[in-house]
């Protein structure tokens, strides 16, 4: 009943984090570089802010430190050797939790994206073992948006790091999915890019609410957009 205020128990909250390590484009790849992302949640599915973390291999040894920004998303580096074991260590609330990094794949590749003034940089990086599995066999990143679609080769020969830069202007407005694929077409890694070149941003005024019986009324103006041009709300 909206008409009714009733007082709602606290709920205690645990102390207990849920920590999950993702490589970006989806693999951990042993004896090389990786960019490993970041979520802590409580456990109410909250992600934590500020939160501090360090990677410490099987000898204590800290390698890489990370912080969650105000989602409770991070990330780090990490250049994994395939003869150790890795675990993380969280603080919170005066008390420290580790959680296993877990293994990573002895043969594959990974992928990391930086964005470079007005370039989208791309870096997909493999390991010695399977450099002389893949070389001179023809790559292919697919990019699309669902609707349109770029192919860009790729191909690895001395290298275990192959960048490739793409200026922003040649990307799709808003969303870009990258995919590469090997020379069987079979997709092997995956990443999503959101570019803002060329999207017309505006705000919102201020937000008004009204109680309708069992509902809420809520009207969000938008200035300088017109009433029959097409937005989205985020």
């Amino acid at each position: 009943d909206p008409d009714i205020t009733v007082d709602n128990e606290i709920t205690t909250i645990s102390s207990k984090l849920d920590a999950q390590f993702l490589p970006e484009g989806g693999h951990l790849v042993a004896d090389t570089e990786n960019t490993v992302g970041v979520v802590v949640k409580d456990t109410l599915g909250y992600g934590i802010p500020d939160i501090k973390g360090r990677v410490l291999n099987d000898k204590g040894m800290i390698v890489s430190n990370f912080k969650t920004n105000h989602l409770g998303i991070g990330k780090f580096l990490l250049r994994h050797d395939s003869k150790t074991s890795y675990s993380v260590e969280i603080d919170f609330k005066n008390r420290i939790q580790t959680f296993d990094l877990g293994a990573a794949e002895q043969k594959g590749l990974n992928l990391t994206l930086n964005q470079v003034a007005s370039k989208v940089a791309l870096t997909f990086n493999t390991n010695a073992q399977t450099l002389s599995t893949i070389k001179n066999k023809p790559y292919n990143l697919f990019i699309h948006n669902g609707s349109q679609s770029k192919t860009i080769p790729i191909t690895f020969e001395n290298d275990i790091k192959i960048t490739k830069a793409i200026a922003r202007k040649d990307l799709f407005t808003g969303i870009n999915i990258f995919t590469l694929f090997n020379e069987n077409n079979t997709p092997i890694l995956e990443r999503i890019f959101f570019n803002y070149e060329g999207v017309k941003a505006l705000k919102t005024a201020e937000v008004y609410t009204k109680k309708n019986q069992d509902s809420l009324l809520i009207q969000v103006p938008v200035n300088g957009l017109k009433p029959n041009e097409v937005a989205h709300l985020s």
